[in-house]
């Protein structure tokens, strides 16, 4: 970006970026409708995949125990895996 030596361009850049600023401001204003439509539908998409990460994270930790758990219960009953026999 060239060096602003005066004043004068600083404060004319000012005014290009408060006026650009109010015309984006506006544009959302009128479109308001429509950014909210479009904010519901991607979180309609969404919720699904958060829900799902948020049951993931609570039941992760109460797996793990599970698991902990059955794998000593198993080695006190000298449990050993078989192998499936082929129905054919």
């Amino acid at each position: 970006m060239p060096k602003l030596q005066n004043k004068r361009s600083k404060q004319l850049l000012a005014a290009i970026a408060v006026v650009a600023f109010g015309i984006s401001f506006f544009f959302l204003l009128q479109h308001l409708g429509a950014l909210r439509d479009g904010t519901q539908k991607l979180f309609r998409v969404m919720s699904p995949f958060v829900v799902g990460g948020i049951t993931a994270y609570i039941v992760s930790p109460l797996c793990t125990q599970l698991n902990q758990w059955l794998n000593r219960l198993l080695l006190r009953m000298k449990w050993k895996p078989t192998r499936a026999r082929s129905m054919a």
